[in-house]
C-alpha cells in the first residue's frame, strides 16, 4: 500500500487568505465597531467573514485594477452584506432575547405589576445588545 499523498498549500496562497482576512475584519472594525456584538451581527460574524470574502473573490483575482481601486470595490461589497447580515441577525438576537429571559424569569410574567415584565425585558434586552460575542 503506497503512502497518500499529502497536499502541500503554498505559503503564497496562505499569505493572501490573512491579508484577505485581516482586510475584511479591520474595516469592519473601523466601519462598524459594533459588528462582534449582538447589536452588530454577533454570532453570525463568522458567517459574514466567510461571504465577504466568497463576494470578493473576483475582484481580488482581477490583477488590473489598483491596490486602491480593489479596496474600494471590497469596501463596498463588505457594507452591502454587513447590512444584509444585521438585518437577518435582528431577527435571531429578538428570539435569542424571549429565550433566555423566560428561562432566566420563568415566573415572572405572572406578576401583576402593570408594567414590570417590560421594563424587566428592555433591561434583559439591554444587558445582552453589547455584549461582545466574537472577538477578532
Amino acid at each position: 500500500m503506497e503512502p497518500k499523498e499529502r497536499k502541500v498549500i503554498p505559503l503564497e496562497y496562505e499569505n493572501e487568505f490573512v491579508q484577505e482576512y485581516h482586510e475584511i475584519v479591520d474595516f469592519l472594525s473601523v466601519a462598524f465597531p459594533e459588528w462582534t456584538t449582538h447589536s452588530g451581527v454577533g454570532s453570525m460574524a463568522s458567517e459574514l467573514i466567510s461571504a465577504c470574502r466568497k463576494a470578493n473573490d473576483l475582484i481580488y483575482a482581477d490583477k488590473d485594477l489598483s491596490k486602491k481601486e480593489q479596496l474600494e470595490r471590497i469596501y463596498t461589497n463588505v457594507i452591502k452584506i454587513y447590512g444584509y447580515y444585521r438585518e437577518q441577525y435582528r431577527l435571531t438576537f429578538a428570539q435569542h432575547c424571549v429565550d433566555t429571559f423566560f428561562d432566566q424569569h420563568e415566573n415572572f410574567y405572572n406578576e401583576k405589576i402593570k408594567g414590570a415584565l417590560k421594563k424587566k425585558y428592555q433591561k434583559h434586552v439591554d444587558s445582552l445588545r453589547y455584549k461582545v460575542v466574537h472577538n477578532y
